[in-house]
């Protein structure tokens, strides 16, 4: 079974680094040099969570 969860990306305003955060799983945090980057650590985050 798949699960979705909703995702927030903070952009860093001094580089292309972005911060992804899930709010449903508590201390699920990552990021990433790139949006495309974050968004794969996000969901490796967020699957061993």
């Amino acid at each position: 079974m798949n699960l979705v969860y909703p995702a927030i990306f903070y952009a860093d305003d001094e580089s292309s680094a972005y911060a992804v955060v899930v709010p449903d799983l508590p201390g699920c945090v990552s990021g990433g040099n790139s949006l495309s980057e974050a968004i794969a650590m996000g969901e490796d985050a967020a699957s061993g969570w």
